[in-house]
């Protein structure tokens, strides 16, 4: 949990220094559509399905603040549905570098801390007394969630790209978990 709550103060400290970078002086005639609200729509794939929002604020062609966002995410592989495995997320306050390549094809890398709320039930045989019994274990995580990813943004308004989650729970600094997920976005 500590290198948890160290990798967010770092998260914090990168933000503010590279908002303090990029800040302009506003003037009456300074081109007012650099910074606009994106809003996203996520769609993340492996065994599992998910389907996510971020809402971002673009402060120049190269940099963007991920104000608030949300996710689920559920499974279809060995009979998992959304009663036996659900993960929740909320972000709040994460950075999106841009590299333009050429036309709307650009290059990202985001990071974004928050919330996430593990749920699994798996079932499971056990021997009693001569028998076997089948039991239903519940796993019930409240974590520190870290979104990274990266990509390409193909389209104005698609992008593809691979997402890393890295959840540590509150509980005790062994339980982490780490999910690797592909997703496709759709930018309005």
């Amino acid at each position: 949990m500590k290198r948890a709550v160290v990798l967010m103060a770092l998260i914090c400290l990168a933000s503010l220094s590279a908002n303090a970078q990029i800040f302009k002086k506003h003037s009456s005639d300074a081109d007012k559509t650099e910074s606009k609200f994106v809003w996203q729509a996520d769609l993340y794939l492996q065994d599992k399905w998910g389907v996510g929002f971020t809402v971002r604020k673009e402060t120049s062609p190269y940099f963007g603040w991920n104000l608030i966002g949300a996710s689920y995410m559920s499974g279809w592989y060995k009979n998992e549905c959304p009663k036996n495995f659900s993960i929740i997320n909320a972000r709040l306050m994460g950075l999106r570098f841009q590299i333009p390549i050429y036309k709307n094809l650009k290059f990202y890398a985001e990071g974004t801390p928050g919330y996430t709320y593990l749920y699994r039930r798996t079932k499971y045989r056990d021997y009693n007394w001569g028998n076997y019994v089948t039991k239903i274990k519940t796993d019930k995580s409240h974590c520190l969630g870290i979104d990274c990813g990266a990509g390409f943004q193909v389209l104005k308004n698609v992008s593809i790209g691979y997402n890393y989650t890295f959840l540590a729970t509150f509980n005790s600094d062994s339980d982490k978990y780490h999910i690797h997920w592909g997703r496709i976005s759709v930018l309005f």
